[in-house]
């Protein structure tokens, strides 16, 4: 890592680091595979009575890059949704969540698309997956980038009744134990534990020793074993439901609703069975700030126990930054590979 801890905050694309910078509490940027939970959350010292620190409008957009002295990188696009003012000592709370909005306006003049409104549309059956996003992407002004193992996943006949579109693909993702995030102008759905960029190209692996971290613990749990997944699927030149098996032995978990195809109810089996040997050991590490280290991201332990060693899958990483400096702390899954 370099030597001096740095951030840039932009509030609607203008610069306003400069401005805020000397009152700085801290700042805590949370990110974790999916959508849900990435948030913002930066505490400002506003001391002077005379001239206050201005309060950002909820809706603002916050664009935030950490790093070390001049090599930053960008960490994120944030909605301001709340804002609390406290004291004494005086202080601002601002407090923003990943933004679900196309990454530009798709007209001069409009507004953007909102991946969270809700609709009332059906989708026939035989659309594949990457076909969906691809409808999707362009109505909200992204790109779709769908991981190729997913693309050509057919789905049976879908309701959209009441449900946002980003709430639909993280829905019909789960049962491929695939993650859905609008990610650098890109609607993605990747593979979860991939490890890719938008673009397809392998997010590096992040070597980490043990005279680099500042805590760490491994929790083995030893849960109920899965033998094999039973998925179902619509064959409809015979009339019938069949099955579709993955992994062998017990016990047995039955996924209920019925997929489109054969390939469809395999997908969803296999994904299923690794979904659940990934959970089976989990680490938490904390560490000096690394920007590099995001959900998705897979870091490599070396030099400790060999419980700890190899492979870990970033399922979470929060990134804090305060007077005292910079640092990471992960949540990760272990990785079978």
């Amino acid at each position: 890592m370099g030597i001096k801890p740095g951030f840039q905050i932009r509030a609607n694309d203008a610069d306003i680091t400069a401005g805020i910078s000397g009152h700085l509490v801290s700042l805590r940027l949370t990110d974790e595979a999916g959508l849900q939970s990435d948030t913002l959350e930066l505490t400002l010292a506003d001391p002077n009575d005379r001239k206050p620190l201005a309060l950002p409008a909820a809706g603002t957009e916050i664009c935030v890059a950490l790093g070390y002295d001049n090599a930053l990188r960008k960490m994120g696009l944030f909605i301001v949704d709340e804002l609390e003012v406290s004291g004494p000592p005086d202080r601002i709370t601002v407090k923003a969540k990943a933004s679900v909005q196309a990454a530009s306006p798709v007209d001069a003049g409009s507004r953007r698309p909102m991946l969270t409104t809700q609709k009332n549309r059906s989708w026939a059956a035989g659309t594949t997956l990457g076909g969906m996003v691809q409808v999707i992407a362009q109505e909200h002004g992204l790109k779709a980038a769908v991981a190729p193992a997913l693309a050509a996943t057919s789905l049976p006949h879908v309701d959209q009744a009441n449900e946002s579109d980003m709430a639909l693909l993280t829905r019909l993702s789960k049962d491929y134990d695939a993650l859905a995030k609008p990610a650098g102008g890109h609607l993605v759905i990747a593979k979860r534990g991939e490890s890719k960029t938008t673009t397809g190209k392998p997010l590096p692996v992040v070597a980490v020793s043990r005279g680099e971290i500042t805590q760490y613990r491994v929790t083995i749990t030893k849960r109920q074993p899965v033998g094999q997944v039973i998925t179902q699927w619509n064959d409809l030149d015979a009339g019938m439901v069949r099955e579709v098996v993955a992994g062998q032995g017990e016990p047995v978990a039955r996924i209920r609703h019925p997929f489109a195809d054969a390939a469809g109810a395999k997908q969803a089996a296999v994904a299923e069975l690794e979904k659940r040997a990934r959970a089976e050991k989990q680490l938490s590490l904390a560490l000096p700030g690394n920007p590099a280290l995001i959900a998705e991201a897979r870091v490599e332990l070396k030099g400790f126990r060999s419980s700890a060693n190899g492979l870990w899958l970033i399922t979470r990483a929060e990134h804090s930054l305060s007077r005292s400096g910079y640092t990471t702390t992960l949540t990760c899954e272990s990785v079978s590979d």
